[in-house]
């Protein structure tokens, strides 16, 4: 594995996001996988306590292997005039 500057080329396993809904900010982020060992070497200094989260294995659904639960909020649009 290459290393540069003592971290990994390979980022921790995450998921991007893009929310958005009239009158409010929109929202790009990611959420890490909290078990992922690589999240204290991320090369983007992106990983945040409040951004990991824990992916719960599921068997009841044919398409999915894993459930996460996270609330997104959303900031009010501010008008300038």
């Amino acid at each position: 594995m290459i290393r540069l500057l003592d971290r990994s080329l390979w980022r921790p396993a995450h998921i991007h996001f893009k929310i958005s809904a009239p009158g409010y900010r929109p929202l790009t982020t990611q959420l890490f996988d909290c078990s992922d060992p690589c999240l204290a070497a991320d090369t983007v200094f992106s990983v945040k306590d409040e951004l990991k989260i824990e992916f719960r294995p599921i068997t009841d659904d044919p398409r999915a292997r894993f459930a996460v639960n996270y609330d997104f909020r959303l900031s009010l649009a501010t008008v300038m005039c």
